[in-house]
Order: structure tokens, then sequence, then C-alpha cells
């Protein structure tokens, strides 16, 4: 007889065909069952040349033939046995369908017919074959009652398909597969190893077991029970693995480990769901842990539906440092350390998503919602927020939903947090806030002297700065818009700035410039001086440079246009404060490198000293730590309520100016302390 072969059945992933074309072995039992209960069969022969047949019942189609062969079993030899029960060599089966079309062939050396009990069955092999040999079924000893249609094959079950069924069932296009377009790789075959195959018609379910084996040359899968649930038409419905299930990559480093592993199929979807307590997976050094993950191997996507963790190389990442002390590595957020290539950042959220690399995308995504927690355990830091998400290949993680950052006493808080590790910038977006302990500073005092005017940070005092956004970048700190900085000791405000703008330019992660522009308002608040007085002192401009030297010391100010410094005393009592004021067009400070104390002033253009005793003005003033006076010059004028002087330059002595005490101006008129004239020097009373 000439038999033609049928086109293979659609497949829903690479490893699936196996299941759905290998359930031909439904046609097998299928016919033997037909066989063993029809009342048409008739041997043909017996012991040599034995065989029997089945034929289809006649139809109402006209199209339909007549005396159309269904299924014929044939062997070599039949060996009558006692209770009707045949021995027969080399067991022919084949199944057609009503064009004639051959669905199944089934060989084996040797088996017993039961005729009885309906049972075929051997101890020997059992070969099966479908859709032009691209499926095969081969195992040793197999029992099939023909009752209930219960097929096992008991040892060393082997199934193989061929890639062309996988190709031909449009599998290989939906899973966009260069593997598949690969001439290399058309002959070899997906296997699936068991210690033992079942099927059972009634629950309509195929069953592998005993270390099951799934390879691929893109997917492996290994378990101890693999369950096929079929439907009606004998198609895949849902496939579960059981017990130490592993799912591994076959071109990357990707594995998946769990208790279970379910596959659903449907016309528009398909997907893995893997459970375990807790699954795990790994793709190279990133790894996930959760209840629950589930694939979707059209779109490529993860899905983590329950609360899970997913460890990412610290080094793919840039974090913000902001402790600026000697011990941290130079441009920290611009570069990872290598030794953080060995570290971990956790992530935990109650539900995330993660995008696999596929042939147009290379790298993975990832969103993470819901409670979302990240942890850097190198640097003890911890972020929270309501949703993350993170791209490999741009090395960008945003973190938003007031979001948090903290680490060693250190805060950041703001609505949205970027992480970008290809621009290598941190921006904090929209209502930034940092909190710093000063001990946290090390060996940078500046900023500790820029808001309290001393250089020792008690252990409970902190800064805290609030701005509109904050980028972090470069070797540069912005705080962008409304910025408001305040030195707190515990919840008591010792010194404010105000601006619109503050930078802090970092030299080896080392405060090196802060620079203030727009409307810059300093206060330090009210403290006791050495007269037990409380005393005051503001700084206003529109850009104020602090310089840093390399010790963490203030090297130098720099206040500029509109530049107005005062100082309130309050004396003790009921007395009002006592004002200085010193206004010009800039106002430079430089201080001593060994205490950091003020060592020189220069006011220059539209200089104007006041006090509610006295007015000077001139073009530049010059104020020496060291003689404690203040030279004034450039058309020079003094007021006091003892009278007026013009000069072409004054030297007022005893004379502190900000930080440090001020004196009061008084220029006494017509007594013996007037100097002689053009000399321009009047001591203070």
């Amino acid at each position: 007889m000439n038999h033609r072969l049928h086109q293979p059945v659609p497949s829903a992933r690479r490893w699936v065909p196996v299941f759905r074309v290998s359930l031909g072995l439904v046609v097998l039992a299928t016919l033997l069952a037909g066989w063993g209960f029809s009342q048409t069969l008739s041997p043909i022969r017996k012991l040599q040349g034995w065989r029997i047949f089945d034929m289809f019942e006649p139809t109402d189609d006209p199209k339909a033939g007549t005396n159309q062969l269904k299924m014929m079993l044939t062997g070599s030899e039949a060996v009558p046995l006692p209770k009707s029960i045949y021995n027969v060599s080399n067991m022919w089966l084949g199944s057609f369908d009503r064009d004639g079309v051959t669905n199944l062939l089934a060989t084996a050396p040797q088996s017993f017919v039961d005729m009885n009990e309906r049972v075929v069955s051997s101890p020997g092999s059992l070969h099966i074959e479908t859709a032009r040999g691209q499926l095969s079924i081969d195992g040793i000893g197999f029992h099939c009652r023909l009752t209930n249609i219960v097929l096992l094959i008991s040892n060393q079950v082997e199934t193989l398909i061929r890639r062309q069924l996988v190709q031909a069932s449009g599998a290989g296009e939906r899973l966009g597969a260069p593997i598949l377009g690969d001439p290399s790789l058309t002959n070899q075959p997906i296997r699936v190893l068991a210690d033992q195959f079942l099927y059972h018609q009634v629950s309509n379910i195929v069953v592998y077991s005993g270390h099951v084996r799934v390879s691929d040359h893109s997917l492996g899968m290994t378990c101890q029970q693999l369950v096929l649930t079929l439907n009606t038409n004998g198609g895949v419905e849902e496939i579960v693995a059981l017990r130490n299930v592993i799912l591994t990559g076959g071109t990357n480093q990707s594995r998946a480990y769990g208790d279970r592993a379910i596959y659903r199929i449907t016309e528009s979807a398909e997907s893995i769901e893997l459970i375990g307590a807790p699954a795990h997976w790994e793709d190279g050094p990133r790894q996930g842990f959760g209840n629950r993950f589930v694939y979707d191997p059209r779109q490529g996507i993860l899905t983590a539906p329950e609360k899970s963790v997913v460890r990412l190389p610290r080094g793919q990442l840039i974090q913000p440092n902001l402790g600026w002390s000697a011990e941290v590595s130079t441009n920290e957020v611009a570069s990872v350390p290598a030794s953080a290539t060995n570290e971990v950042v956790e992530i935990t959220a109650q539900f995330m998503t993660i995008s696999m690399p596929s042939t147009n995308q290379v790298g993975r995504t990832m969103v993470a919602s819901n409670e979302v927690v990240i942890l850097s355990p190198a640097d003890e830091s911890r972020a929270t927020g309501r949703r993350a998400s993170y791209d490999s290949d741009t090395g960008l993680l945003v973190l938003s939903g007031d979001a948090s950052w903290e680490s060693k006493g250190r805060v950041m808080q703001g609505e949205t947090f970027q992480f970008d590790r290809s621009n290598q910038v941190f921006r904090v977006l929209t209502n930034a806030r940092v909190r710093l302990p000063l001990a946290s500073l090390g060996s940078s005092p500046a900023l500790t002297r820029l808001f309290a005017g001393a250089t020792n940070a008690a252990s409970s005092q902190y800064i805290e700065v609030t701005s509109r956004n904050l980028t972090y970048a470069s070797n540069r700190l912005d705080f962008q818009e409304n910025v408001l900085g305040e030195l707190r000791q515990m919840e008591t405000v010792l010194g404010t700035l105000r601006s619109g703008w503050l930078t802090l330019h970092l030299l080896s992660n080392k405060v090196e410039r802060v620079v203030a522009t727009d409307e810059v308002r300093m206060r330090q608040l009210p403290a006791l001086n050495a007269s037990s007085n409380l005393v005051e002192k503001q700084l206003e401009s529109e850009q104020f440079t602090v310089h840093v030297s390399t010790n963490g010391f203030i090297r130098q100010m720099v206040a500029e246009t509109n530049v107005l410094v005062r100082q309130l005393e309050y004396p003790s009592g009921d007395l009002p404060p006592v004002s200085t004021d010193l206004r010009a067009d800039t106002v430079t400070a430089w201080f001593l490198e060994a205490t950091n104390e003020v060592d020189r002033i220069v006011a220059r253009d539209n200089v104007v000293i006041e006090q509610v005793s006295g007015r000077a003005t001139g073009d530049q003033a010059v104020y020496s730590r060291a003689e404690d006076t203040l030279v004034l010059s450039g058309d020079v004028v003094l007021e006091s309520p003892n009278g007026l002087l013009n000069a072409p330059a004054a030297v007022l002595r005893h004379f502190g100016l900000w930080p440090g005490k001020l004196g009061r101006i008084g220029v006494p008129l017509g007594n013996s302390n007037r100097p002689p004239p053009g000399s321009g020097s009047f001591p203070l009373p």
C-alpha cells in the first residue's frame, strides 16, 4: 500500500511540539481500542503473515469512499497462546484517516496481544513515528489497555522532534528565534527523556515521569514529572512540570528553579508559570526570588505577581555618595569601584515585570511597583518608593513616588530619583531634600563654617538642604530653584541659606567650591559671643562663592552684587540690638589656613559701613585681623552725631568684622584726638 504522510500539527513552543504531536499516541490508543471493541474485525491470517484490520464506519458523505481502511495490525508471525493470547513477532501498526493519509506508524520486535483482556504489551522495545519521521517515541517495555485506553511505556523513554516540525508549525516565526533560521540546526532534534510514559484517554492526560529531561538548543528543562492536559482536539491545553523543576537557557547563562512549572497556551497567549518556596531564576549575575514567576514567551516578559526580590550587579548602577570624606574613591557618582563588580543591589517589590533579551532588544528592562525597596549592602544604603524602572541598555534606574534614599545617617528625598549610568548623572526631580550629619563631612568642615561660623561640629548637628530639583554629575552637585539650606542642632535651626541656585563643586569627592546665586540670603541665628551677648549675622548678595582648601577649611569667600553684611548684637537686659552693616558691590574675605579664622577682608565699590552711632563710606575698605583695623580709601566720608568729615582715607581701629566682633564707628570731631589735616587717621573712642 502507498502511504501519504500528513502535514505537521501546529505547535506552541520549541519543546512543546514534542508533547502536542507526540499525542499521535492518542490516535494509536484510539485505534487499538477500535480494534479491541469492533465487531467487524476479521483475522485474515494466523501464524504466518498474521494481520487484523479495522474499517471506517460508512457515512452519508457522498465524497467519502467505501471500505476505507482505518487501522491495520500485522506481524511476521503470530503464535497462539492459551486464553486467546497471541505472541506477535515484528509487530507493525498503521493508522489512516479517511483520505488514506497515514497518521501513525508503530513497530515492536515482539508483543503479546490478549484478545480477551484487550491488552497489547511487551517487555521489549516500542517505536512510534509520525509526521514523516519528524516525531518519534521510543521506549522499553509497554502495556496498552484498550478498555479505558491507557498506554504505559515503562523504561528508557525518548521522544525526538525534528526542528522542521517546529518551523512548519509557525512557532519558529512567532518566537523570532535566529536559531530556527540557522541551517546548521535544521537536523538537530528536540529531545525529551524520561523513565516512564503514560497516556490515559479518559483523563485526557499524558505523563512523563522519572528524571524528565527536555533539551533544545535554546531551552532546556529537568523535573521529576511532566503532566500534559489535552483538549478535546488532542492538542495541549496545559503542561505541568513537578518537583525539582529547572529551566535553562541553551545559549546563555539563564536558569530558573521551582517546585512546579505550568505551561498554558491559547490561540492568543501562552505562558510559563514557575512556582516555588521560593522560585528562583538566574541570568548571569542577575538573580530573582519569589513565590511565583510568570513568563510570556511570545512577548519575552517575566512577571512576578507577588512579592519578589531581584539582585543586580552594583556596577550596573550609579548611586549618590553624599559623604565627601577622604575615604571615598574619586568620582564615585561617575564610576563604580572595581570591587563593586562582585557586589549586588537588591530590589524588592510586590509586583515586577522584566522584559528579557530578544532579537529586537538586546538588553533587559524591569518595572517594579508597590512597596519598592532597593538595598545596597556595600554602602549600607536603602532606597524606597512606589515604583522603580530599570533599563540595562541605558543603565537608567528611575525610582518614583515619594522616593527616599538613606545611608549612614545621610538622607535624600524627592518625588523621583534618576540613576543614569550611561550619562553618569544622578537626579532628584521635584521637592528635593538632602540631610547630612556634620560628622559625615569628614575632613571637609567648610559647610560647617559657612552655616555656623565655627569649625567644630557637634555630633547632633546636621545640614538639611531643600530645592525644587537636584543634579549630581561630573564632580558637581546642583540644587536648583528655591534653595533653602539649614544647619540644625537636633530640631533647633542655627543657620540658614536661601538662594535660587546652589552648586557644590567637588574634587576627589571633597568640596572644592560652593557657589550660591540669585538672591542669596545667609543667616547665622543668635548665639552667645565672648561678651555673653547674643550675636546674629546676616549676608545678602546676588552671588556668593566659597573656595575650600585641600584640608577642608575655607580659603576664601566672595560676595558679589548688592552685598550686605550685617551683625546684630543683643545686649543683656532690655537694651535694643546694636546693628552694624557693611554694604558694597563686592566683598572678599581670606581665611587663615591653620585656624580657619578671618585674616583679611576687602570690600570694593560703593562701600558703606553703618551703625546707629555713625556712618562711613568710600570706594574700598580693607580689614586686617592682625592690626585689628579697617582702612577706608577713595573719597572717604565719615558721619557721626558729632559732625562730618571728608578725607581721601581713614583708619578705624579696634574694628572686628564678620565673622567676629564689630566695634562702634565714632568720629570725635573737635577734640585732642583729631589727627592732623590730611592724615585721615581717626582712633575710635
